[in-house]
């Protein structure tokens, strides 16, 4: 809006087509993440399942694990989305 008010038009464009990117790249990794966390879990409960082992476990120290290494993938995910929309790649 205020880029609008000066003529910068071309500037606003630019900054709404990089907010636009950076809300549908931050929603898709929030999915990304909880989607990989929640695939982890339901893989070792089916593993547990599978080898007569009890179905209760306490899977939140697990998921804190999986959730650190999820989250570094992430930032480099979004590390590469950003240089490439930069072109610095």
């Amino acid at each position: 809006m205020f880029c609008n008010l000066f003529g910068r038009v071309t500037l606003s464009q630019i900054f709404s087509s990089t907010a636009t990117y950076a809300v549908i790249q931050t929603v898709a990794l929030i999915v990304f993440t909880q989607s990989v966390t929640e695939a982890f879990i339901l893989q070792i409960q089916s593993s547990r399942i599978r080898k007569g082992y009890p179905e209760n476990f306490e899977f939140e120290t697990i998921k804190k694990g999986i959730s650190k290494l999820v989250i570094f993938c992430s930032v480099i995910i979004w590390l590469v989305g950003v240089c490439h929309q930069h072109q610095f790649t």
